[in-house]
């Protein structure tokens, strides 16, 4: 409803927001810091809230439906906020975990602990994998030094984020979704197979 709080959005289609079209691929460092701030001190929930009155204040970088750009991380609010919004569980993100589980997970015989968008109980941490920084070695050893420098430094700090408890807290569907290699492989099976579950 308020997703046009701040003008040129009035005109983006659902086709353009969800294929990366919409214009609005900017995260800026102010609005970086707030998110993380809200996510460590009040939690979750005002994570998301803090996301989605970042997207409905935006306007976009570019004429919508002109060209494609990735939206790394504000296509969680972006798609997020729609599925929220014809969710009949509407209330809260976690509606996303909720719809995910109904609708994807219980018709391929998925267990909801198998797929989550984030919202990670901390018992469940010991369980998930860490990601880590590459080496450059192979092709990226023809890279410039401070390439590597530059790539290496943020390829640790993208590496703490993913691996901090408060990260698979939040829920960002562009981000932070766990899997486990069954539950992975029967969904992009069935994606490949026209919905079914292949043999």
């Amino acid at each position: 409803p308020n997703f046009d709080k701040s003008g040129g959005k009035s005109k983006i289609t659902v086709a353009e927001a969800l294929s990366h079209r919409g214009g609005l691929s900017h995260t800026p460092i102010n609005f970086m810091a707030k998110f993380i701030y809200c996510a460590l001190v009040h939690g979750p929930r005002a994570a998301w809230r803090c996301g989605e009155r970042f997207i409905e204040s935006s306007e976009p970088s570019w004429v919508p439906g002109t060209k494609a750009v990735y939206h790394p991380l504000s296509f969680s609010w972006i798609a997020g906020g729609i599925a929220r919004r014809v969710s009949e569980k509407n209330t809260t993100e976690s509606c996303l975990n909720m719809e995910l589980h109904e609708r994807v997970c219980k018709p391929l015989g998925i267990k909801p602990s198998e797929i989550r968008i984030g919202e990670v109980p901390a018992i469940e941490d010991i369980h998930i994998a860490q990601l880590e920084h590459p080496t450059f070695k192979g092709p990226f050893e023809q890279t410039p030094w401070w390439r590597k420098w530059l790539g290496g430094v943020e390829a640790r700090v993208l590496c703490s984020i993913g691996n901090s408890p408060s990260w698979r807290r939040v829920c960002l569907p562009s981000s932070n979704a766990i899997w486990t290699p069954r539950a992975l492989a029967k969904m992009y099976g069935a994606l490949c197979n026209n919905g079914n579950i292949m043999a």
